[in-house]
């Protein structure tokens, strides 16, 4: 099973252009996933009154993982929680998508027509 952390401008990239998360990420992964995100994720969500997006993460049932006080930046922070835990990030962001990559972490991120492209 492929866990994925999904990261915050990817949500609200997905919910704002009304992509089926389910349909975008069937098309690239064969095999069953779980989806994730980390409380600071949460938190950006709540700073940015982004509530809508809040309800979608709640309606997907995707698992927030509590990472306490960290004082490192969200990216940072999710791209430890991802090469502790195994896990692959989904996201839009250019910045975390060359760091996941530089720090050997598998990254999923919008290709042509919509559909999901991984990257390992």
């Amino acid at each position: 099973m492929m866990n994925i952390l999904l990261d915050t401008n990817f949500l609200i990239y997905t919910f704002d252009r009304k992509i089926d998360l389910s349909e975008f990420l069937n098309t690239p992964l064969s095999s069953p996933y779980k989806l994730f995100c980390i409380d600071k994720n949460i938190e950006e969500l709540n700073r940015l009154g982004r509530r809508d997006v809040i309800g979608l993460v709640d309606h997907l049932k995707v698992e927030i993982l509590k990472t306490g006080h960290s004082h490192l930046h969200v990216d940072d922070l999710m791209i430890k929680v991802a090469k502790e835990g195994g896990f692959c990030i989904a996201t839009q962001d250019r910045e975390l998508i060359q760091k996941s990559m530089d720090a050997g972490v598998p990254v999923i991120l919008r290709g042509n027509k919509n559909k999901a492209r991984v990257i390992i």
